[in-house]
């Protein structure tokens, strides 16, 4: 039995790369799903004719949605299939900007927002 297995190699915090595959299939299957709400929320909403070329964009909002679906169906895939983990660096999640975000694709509880701390978009 090897008792060192469970402690993550130096510099990493023992996320692995099919756990951050599992976490960013999960954001794109939600993204996906607010996609299908918005388009839903706009057709029961534009009952009115619009031009071409509006409908085509709104069209847009459903090609988001399927594109999300399949890269997260491509992104499950492939974390139930590695056999072995990678641990992966620390820094990976550096880029992501958004609090909320970063908590879950590092599987930490929601940060508390301070009394002035916004995020907007």
């Amino acid at each position: 039995m090897d008792f060192n297995a469970s402690i993550p190699p130096e510099g990493t915090t023992g996320l692995t790369l099919s756990v951050l595959l599992s976490r960013v299939a999960q954001e794109l299957a939600d993204g996906a799903q607010v996609a299908d709400d918005c388009q839903d929320a706009l057709s029961a909403v534009l009952t009115a004719a619009l031009e071409p070329g509006v409908i085509e964009r709104l069209q847009g909002l459903d090609a988001l949605s399927q594109n999300l679906i399949e890269i997260c169906a491509l992104l499950r895939r492939w974390a139930a299939t590695r056999t072995e983990d990678v641990v992966i660096a620390d820094d990976i999640l550096s880029p992501v900007r958004l609090s909320a975000l970063l908590d879950r694709l590092a599987g930490r509880a929601p940060s508390a927002p301070g009394p002035a701390s916004v995020e907007l978009w």
